[in-house]
């Protein structure tokens, strides 16, 4: 997501209190429509996770999301879709919700779906519903919350929630100044504790990394489309970087609607 995108979300979670007149993107309604052609669709099938950098509030983003996995289906690609939407702790709800244990309304009830990203596009739900149907499963990849609101502040965490932080990552070069050079600009901003934002921005992107990671040492003969904010898999920093740490041979690829064309090369892979 953009740096202005980025402070919605942290507003979202009780991060940057006073930053809610932040600038938005008016939601738009769009159609997506992906090219049948091998040049579009052949790297997907070689790779093995592949990520599209969504822009919340954009409609056509989750149509282009919705038409990547139906494509994936109809070609008898083997997937599943991993969510930076839902926090690790939800996945034994998403789990009932995908057994039949309880219904679609209670999942996103108990998540509180409504509140934290149900107002950005009703194509979330349907490509939920589609993906149940289609026996494709879903996981979730994001850290808890209530424990990037307590780094974000600088408070003390208990045992418990040390026991949920990644371990066995490395910092990445430039991390810090790129993440300062997005949010510069942003009224407000002036007043911030960088460091802090960025060790809760790190907590996601490392949580969903081990998420990926664990996926594919469990998983291997399927691929993994991950759903996260655009901020999450660009320009060389964000999950991808980290995933490769770990999985110096998995084969990663980005879809970012609307900016990079479909068969762009992909800018992990030159790293």
């Amino acid at each position: 997501m953009s740096g202005i995108h980025h402070f919605r979300r942290l507003t979202l979670f009780g991060l940057c209190v006073g930053l809610t007149g932040c600038a938005t993107t008016e939601p738009r309604t769009s159609s997506a429509r992906l090219p049948a052609t091998p040049e579009f669709w052949s790297p997907l099938a070689a790779a093995d996770v592949f990520y599209v950098g969504e822009r919340h509030t954009e409609e056509g983003d989750h149509d282009y999301e919705f038409e990547v996995i139906k494509g994936l289906k109809a070609r008898g690609i083997p997937f599943s879709i991993g969510w930076e939407m839902f926090e690790v702790s939800q996945q034994p709800l998403l789990d009932a919700w995908q057994s039949g244990g309880i219904s679609l309304a209670e999942l996103l009830r108990q998540t509180e779906w409504d509140k934290h990203w149900g107002k950005y596009s009703p194509t979330y739900e349907r490509m939920l519903r589609w993906s149940r149907s289609a026996g494709v499963e879903n996981h979730a990849l994001n850290a808890p919350a209530s424990l990037s609101r307590k780094i974000s502040r600088g408070l003390p965490l208990t045992p418990e929630e040390k026991q949920l932080l990644p371990v066995g990552f490395r910092s990445l070069p430039g991390g810090l100044k790129n993440f300062k050079s997005q949010m510069g600009t942003h009224p407000g901003s002036g007043s911030i504790n960088y460091n802090r934002y960025y060790m809760a921005q790190t907590l996601w992107d490392q949580t969903m990394a081990d998420r990926v990671v664990q996926f594919r040492r469990r998983d291997p003969a399927k691929k993994l489309v991950v759903f996260a904010g655009r901020g999450h898999v660009e320009a060389g920093y964000g999950i991808p970087p980290y995933v490769k740490q770990k999985l110096p041979a998995v084969r990663q690829k980005i879809l970012l609607p609307d900016v990079a064309p479909p068969n762009a090369a992909d800018p992990v892979s030159r790293r």
